[in-house]
């Protein structure tokens, strides 16, 4: 994918965008999953795949497996 400008400080296209979304009165959830998240984009390897997934299933998957 070639990804959307979203005019980042590296110049370069964005390909990964993450949306969380949880009940306002359990504010501790959305910050562990926030961490969870972080440190599996950190990875070279989990990022590769959520770029080259087909559909929500494989996103799914690659976080599921990787958890």
């Amino acid at each position: 994918p070639e990804g959307i400008d979203y005019e980042s400080i590296d110049g370069e296209k964005v390909k990964i965008i993450c949306l969380l979304v949880g009940p306002e009165n359990e504010p501790n959830k959305h910050i562990k999953f926030l961490s969870l998240i972080s440190k599996l984009l950190n990875q070279e390897k989990i990022r590769k795949s959520l770029i080259s997934a087909q559909n929500a299933e494989d996103v799914y998957n690659t976080f599921l497996s990787n958890e």
